[in-house]
């Protein structure tokens, strides 16, 4: 059997402060509960990471935040994957699980959906940055 993705990302940008969105999503534990990193370079970036078991698929799914500050907004890209179940079916989990943590941050910081790609893999990586982010 072919392993074939079963990602949901979506991408969100806000003018909200770095520290503010990196904050918020920190206080997800449906988001953070498994690991919380922070870079201080040129640009600042969090990654969060936490996972959680859906009954409809018999399985874990795992949801990676990325909360990166660009010159005069935050860009946010939540990943969820790995949520597939028998037979490589998420029965739509990972997109469940992925907008669970962007309501959560919209309870919290105002911001505007720009991208949502079903079935993210790599290569459609340069689909998921927006113009104005170096990749």
């Amino acid at each position: 059997m072919i392993y074939m993705p079963k990602s949901h990302l979506i991408v969100v940008r806000t003018k909200a402060r770095f520290e503010k969105v990196a904050n918020a999503v920190r206080k997800i534990s449906e988001a953070s509960a498994i690991h919380a990193e922070y870079f201080n370079g040129a640009v600042r970036a969090a990654v969060f990471i936490s996972e959680k078991y859906f009954l409809r698929t018999l399985s874990w799914a795992s949801v990676i935040t990325i909360v990166k500050e660009l010159r005069d907004e935050v860009i946010i890209r939540i990943i969820a994957t790995g949520g597939a179940g028998l037979l490589n079916v998420d029965y739509g989990a990972n997109r469940l699980y992925a907008h669970e943590i962007l309501d959560r941050i919209k309870s919290q910081v105002p911001v505007e959906v720009v991208k949502e790609l079903e079935n993210y893999k790599i290569s459609m990586r340069e689909n998921a940055f927006l113009p104005e982010e170096e990749t």
